[in-house]
């Protein structure tokens, strides 16, 4: 009997290495037990906390000793004596080297009465016990710190409530922002999860040089501004996915393109001037529009509403996939000499029809045209200048040729970074480019007679339910052909990479690709083998720690079974 509890609790220790560690739970910090000071101030005089104020009492206040390892964010409600948009100094989370190891963005609350949000992003930090302190930076008026709490919330960017606080890497709303993002460098992946981005006085989005793709992973989320346009591309690349971008004011449009690279996929386009105008300013651009609607106005009509507005020779429009014209003006100002048919062109399976040129009334500068677009394709539509293009032959002497017939005689490794879908996920601690998946995204071109399997590595949000959810492989009409149940992550992103086999039985032959259930998580694929019958049959990482497992767990009934010599 000694033998087999000792056995017992032998393996159970050798599990117990690979079980992973459950993520610390939310922790309030209580400030009535620290140096605090109670400041009298109108609306908050039963109010216990840190005050920070210019011209009274301030300095460093003590947050005590903590363990700040395992969470994500650092989460604070503050008030002050200013209105929105008033500056008002930040504060930093020091350590016990007085280093600056956080940093809390702060803005006008609305006055002592009314409580605002700020967040520290904490998760670089690693050390299990240290003491921090707040200090305040140099800058206009004083915050008083009423609340404080550690949460495993994933980044900062999670739980912004203004645009200028965006950074590259992933965004995923959880409320409503506000405000304006220019960004200038880095690459950014805004999820608006349902929510709305609004602007009242300025454009919500300059892209000024970066990589910006914006999706919508619920549905219903929405760029809208009231007294600008709502998206400007000056330079880099512009990407929306699924969301509706509106300029409900009578001089705005919904993008005004100046140059870079703006691809529209699928989105609801409202604006009182013109849905995308094509700006007299810089030098070339290129726009590609993948289905969705050119809705026209969001509210009041305007008399020159366009769906597209041309003040250039220089940039030139795609227009592809299923789109749907409630709005059908086409408008050209004197900058813009070439014939429409120069100035857009219509994708595989499309067809655009032309009306006769007309006059504005009111506007002598401009032309209008009428345009009737049809599309009757059936599957995703292919953009003449993707080098993915079906038209392109592929190298004969490739196991994945479709036009090879048999087994491929060896595992295919695919190059998920020359993928057209693939996006930059450095921010996250990828190196390369990733498959960021929502919805279905191509895995290229391939043979699947004696596949046996579909080997993905990915990672995601460790707070991400992945444990009830599957991934697919789908054909190019949309029918599964191999689903995997996924597992949750257990650390952020690239640092908790895992493999899920997906087993495959079809000879389907032709395009494939990857999706998930629809939940507001995603994960990034950073890799993809195709495992034939010929090929091998083992995923680096797949099955090794259980391997060693039972062989460790072999070894030690050996020793328990041998008589003890004493």
């Amino acid at each position: 009997m000694k033998k087999v509890i000792s056995l017992v609790i032998a393996i159970a220790v050798m599990v117990s290495l690979f079980v992973i560690p459950v993520s610390a739970a939310e922790q309030v910090i209580d400030l009535s037990t620290l140096d605090t000071y109670n400041f009298p101030a109108a609306g908050i005089n039963d109010v216990v906390g840190f005050h920070f104020a210019t011209g009274g009492t301030s300095g460093d206040n003590s947050l005590g000793t903590l363990d700040l390892s395992g969470y994500n964010m650092m989460v604070v409600t503050y008030r002050n004596g200013v209105a929105p948009g008033i500056g008002v100094a930040d504060i930093a989370l020091v350590n016990s080297a007085n280093e600056q190891v956080g940093l809390l963005e702060t803005e006008g609350s609305g006055g002592w009465g009314s409580e605002a949000i700020g967040y520290i992003d904490i998760s670089a930090i690693t050390s299990t016990s240290d003491t921090y302190s707040f200090k305040l930076l140099p800058g206009a008026n004083g915050s008083w710190i009423t609340g404080v709490k550690l949460s495993t919330e994933s980044g900062i960017s999670s739980a912004l409530t203004n645009a200028n606080a965006i950074v590259a890497g992933e965004t995923k709303l959880t409320q409503d922002i506000t405000g304006t993002l220019v960004a200038s460098s880095g690459t950014y992946v805004i999820d608006l999860a349902g929510f709305t981005w609004s602007n009242s006085t300025a454009v919500a989005l300059n892209v000024n040089g970066a990589d910006v793709t914006v999706i919508d992973s619920v549905g219903g989320g929405k760029i809208i501004v009231t007294a600008n346009d709502a998206i400007e591309v000056n330079s880099g690349k512009l990407t929306t996915k699924g969301i509706a971008v509106i300029s409900d004011n009578s001089g705005g449009d919904a993008f005004f393109v100046n140059g870079g690279t703006t691809v529209i996929e699928d989105c609801d386009i409202y604006a009182k001037k013109a849905g995308i105008d094509v700006s007299q300013n810089g030098d070339s651009a290129t726009i590609t529009v993948k289905g969705g609607t050119f809705a026209g106005t969001y509210s009041e009509e305007e008399v020159r509403t366009s769906a597209i507005e041309f003040r250039n020779d220089n940039k030139e429009i795609t227009l592809l996939g299923d789109i749907t014209f409630k709005n059908n003006l086409i408008l050209r100002r004197n900058e813009a000499t070439k014939a429409l048919t120069d100035l857009i062109t219509a994708g595989t399976d499309s067809t655009i029809t032309y009306g006769a040129d007309a006059t504005v009334e009111g506007y002598e500068n401009y032309k209008a045209n009428t345009i009737e677009y049809a599309y009757t394709g059936t599957g995703e539509p292919v953009d003449p200048s993707d080098p993915t293009d079906p038209s392109e032959p592929s190298d004969p002497s490739d196991p994945t040729d479709p036009s090879e017939p048999g087994t491929p005689d060896k595992d295919v490794e695919i190059d998920v970074n020359a993928l057209p879908d693939a996006s930059e996920y450095k921010a996250a601690g990828y190196e390369d480019k990733v498959l960021i998946v929502n919805k279905e995204l191509s895995l290229g071109t391939h043979n699947l007679k004696g596949c046996k399997k579909i080997v993905l590595s990915y990672g995601a949000d460790k707070s991400a339910p992945l444990g009830d959810h599957d991934v697919y492989i789908k054909d190019a009409s949309g029918n599964v052909i191999g689903k995997a149940r996924l597992t949750a992550a257990s650390t952020n992103w690239a640092g908790g990479s895992q493999d899920v086999a997906i087993e495959i039985n079809s000879d389907y032959n032709g395009e494939i690709f990857v999706a998930k259930d629809e939940f507001g998580h995603q994960i990034a694929v950073s890799a993809a083998k195709l495992v034939y019958a010929a090929g091998s049959d083992v995923a680096t990482g797949d099955v090794m720690p259980f391997v060693i497992l039972i062989a460790a767990a072999a070894f030690v009934v050996t020793i328990l079974s041998k008589k003890r010599a004493f």
